[in-house]
């Protein structure tokens, strides 16, 4: 366009349409100005996405603002301020910079967790050495009468194996179902042993466990198995015979981790029905 003879007010009007064109051809983003500009801006990011690509921003927006806050035209949120305020950290962006930053987190999420894990394996194999000294045997949940409560107790006999007089044993209780990864119910407790117990001596304890969702879980699920395991023992004066927070669960857990890491790095899923499930943001 030659401007050389135009008046100054139609050489602004024109800059002003060529600003709105060159506005009008750039990427689509998320617009959360208001909540009708964040439905319109939505839509028009999801219009021409094909149905896997749909579903991997659809993935994406569950991680970083969580399941309950996904756009629906035909249930309108109760909340919609509360909606917006989940949607302002992506204001501007597009939706491959939503999908690459999700990546980012849940990547950096998963690598924490074996990277944590990892760091709490040094050492514990020859604690768990020591530790299986202390053995326990015969475990069992029952339920008795607490007032008007059906109360759990944790029974198992105990013999002390190992070369000390042991004072304290902190040991973990789990219940676990078969064909689920993640153990359903987890308690430690600390076992304080009146005047010790002596190279091969044993008992049989009754442990009142703090949650009384053990009874929940001992009647409608049959097929449950308790799991115990000793992470601690004192002898006499605090002092540590043998200690580790790297246990059954955790070489579980590592297992679990390090195969979603690999999913998530291989494929394009953020695998959130994998461990560790991400904390619900909605």
């Amino acid at each position: 366009m030659n401007t050389t003879h135009l008046p100054p007010l139609r050489i602004a009007l024109a800059a002003v349409c060529c600003l709105l064109l060159l506005a009008g051809c750039g990427p689509k983003t998320v617009d959360t100005s208001s909540f009708d500009s964040l439905e319109t801006s939505m839509g028009k990011l999801r219009e021409p996405m094909e149905p896997a690509l749909r579903a991997r921003f659809d993935e994406a927006l569950i991680y970083l603002v969580g399941e309950s806050a996904l756009l629906s035209e035909s249930e309108p949120p109760a909340h919609p301020d509360l909606v917006l305020a989940l949607y302002k950290p992506l204001a501007g962006m597009t939706s491959e910079a939503i999908i690459t930053e999700a990546r980012r987190r849940r990547t950096a999420e998963v690598q924490d967790e074996v990277t944590r894990l990892e760091g709490l394996q040094d050492g514990a194999e020859e604690q768990h050495a020591l530790l299986a000294g202390f053995d326990l045997q015969k475990s069992r949940v029952y339920k008795r009468n607490k007032g008007f409560l059906e109360w759990p107790i944790i029974e198992f006999k105990a013999e002390n194996n190992t070369e000390h007089d042991i004072w304290l044993i902190h040991f973990r209780a789990a219940l676990l179902r078969p064909g689920y990864d993640e153990p359903w119910l987890i308690e430690e407790f600390d076992q304080l042993v009146v005047r010790g117990r002596a190279p091969g001596e044993r008992d049989l304890w009754r442990i009142e466990p703090e949650k009384q969702e053990w009874v929940t879980l001992i009647d409608p699920h049959p097929d449950f198995q308790i799991f115990l395991e000793v992470l601690r023992l004192e002898g006499r004066g605090d002092t540590v015979i043998a200690a580790t927070e790297y246990g059954e669960i955790e070489k579980i857990r590592f297992k679990l981790y390090s195969e979603t890491l690999a999913k998530i790095r291989t494929g394009t899923t953020l695998a959130l029905d994998s461990p560790p499930l991400p904390a619900d943001r909605g």
